[in-house]
């Protein structure tokens, strides 16, 4: 039986997203770190992911990694955000728009992957279900992708 069905009426479903998983090891890959301030972060997240549900300075938003390209500038971050005990939850991922393409984005979540399954055993994020090239890179880390829909009270 479906959920909306023992749902009292009247629901609507909300935009559908992804929630991905894994477990295990990873190693980390040497050129990303936790970084030491936050500045650098709002700027680089404006402009690679504005839609990011991870801002630094937020409740449940821990820490954020990075990598710097050679002028020092951050050019990938991807923060810890809302973990539980058994699970830590990767947010905030974005590259910038002039270093995509060079595999900044697997490095940054491999990092971050690899810390929280040191700390928590299970590493989860969401992910946007039609953003097909974040779902091939966190597939290529590992996690496993579920389809998930949330519903409304209907207005």
């Amino acid at each position: 039986m479906e959920v909306a069905e023992l749902m009292p009426s009247p629901w609507q479903e909300d935009k559908p997203f992804g929630w991905m998983d894994r477990t295990g090891t990873l190693d980390l890959p040497p050129e990303a770190n936790w970084l030491d301030s936050t500045d650098d972060v709002t700027p680089l997240l404006r402009e690679a992911n504005p839609n990011s549900w991870a801002w630094p300075n937020e409740a449940g938003v821990h820490r954020w990694a990075g990598i710097h390209d050679n002028d020092n500038k951050l050019v990938a971050t991807a923060a810890e955000a809302w973990s539980s005990t058994d699970v830590g939850f990767m947010m905030g991922v974005a590259v910038h728009p002039s270093h995509t393409n060079q595999g900044l984005g697997q490095r940054i979540c491999q990092f971050v992957t690899s810390a929280l399954l040191t700390l928590h055993g299970t590493c989860a994020l969401f992910v946007e279900n039609n953003n097909a090239p974040a779902i091939a890179v966190y597939r290529k880390l590992g996690f496993a992708y579920r389809d998930v829909t949330t519903l409304l009270p209907a207005a």
